[in-house]
């Protein structure tokens, strides 16, 4: 894989850095994706938890939710099945880490050399 990153002035970085108190890196991602004006900007770097997404609107999230509660209550031993790219590997490590710091018996796999994304029978054998 080929990364191409878009060229942007180091002066609209150290801006970016100075008007929105953010570091150069924040900065640089920010510019190279587009993103410049004030709103869109502070959309992206807001830490305020209250904005964010309710999961709950997710559809299963509730199911999901009760059956990992019951999980723990038995104490059952779960497996976090993630995908091997950065948003699974990442969900992955967030996921059995919380469930872990919470007491639970923890075990976590990710799709190994050419097995396919996604859980598939094979993977749960």
């Amino acid at each position: 894989m080929k990364w191409e990153k878009k060229d942007i002035p180091p002066e609209l970085v150290k801006d970016l850095a100075a008007k929105y108190n953010c570091d150069l890196l924040s900065a640089a991602v920010l510019a190279r994706r587009g993103i410049t004006r004030g709103e869109d900007v502070c959309f992206y770097l807001e830490d305020d938890l209250r904005y964010l997404h309710n999961p709950f609107e997710l559809p299963g999230m509730e199911d999901a939710v009760e059956r990992i509660l019951a999980a723990k209550e038995e104490g059952e031993k779960v497996l976090v099945f993630g995908d091997r790219d950065v948003d699974g590997i990442s969900g992955t490590a967030l996921l059995a880490g919380f469930l872990g710091s919470i007491g639970m018996d923890i075990s976590w796999r990710l799709p190994a050399g050419d097995e396919p994304y996604g859980l598939s029978l094979e993977a749960v054998e």
